[in-house]
């Protein structure tokens, strides 16, 4: 474990308010874990994955907000057609998952998100979305 310096400090909410013009500080040395980097993606916390905004502007990001921490996902993105419009694959996530409409025609698209989960489950999900003008 690495030794790290923490320094701690209490500050009484009136001087927070501006009442105060000194503080008091401690310094402690302490053993503390190494903190590693976690990707932060939004959840729904409504029960199933969703992607927002809908409508998206064109040329905007359409973003996914996972039910659950995700490893990999994969989108597939299908015009009315049923022609593939874009289709891709985001593993090692660093940020949240989104697809950029930069040259994307205006109109509707049915999106099919295979998910896989940081806890060993998989999912598919199905939304429509709109690419607006």
């Amino acid at each position: 474990m690495k030794k790290s310096r923490l320094i701690s400090w209490t500050i009484p909410i009136f001087a927070i308010m501006g009442l105060c013009t000194s503080l008091a500080f401690s310094d402690t040395a302490t053993d503390t874990p190494t903190i590693t980097a976690t990707p932060f993606v939004p959840l729904s916390n409504i029960g199933n994955a969703l992607l927002g905004p809908v409508p998206v502007p064109r040329g905007g990001n359409l973003c996914l907000f996972p039910d659950k921490p995700i490893s990999t996902v994969q989108w597939d993105v299908f015009n009315l057609y049923g022609e593939v419009a874009a289709r891709f694959i985001v593993t090692a996530l660093s940020s949240q998952p989104c697809w950029s409409t930069i040259g994307v025609p205006p109109g509707m698209y049915i999106v099919r998100l295979k998910l896989s989960y940081g806890d060993g489950t998989a999912g598919t999900a199905w939304q429509k979305v709109v690419v607006s003008r």
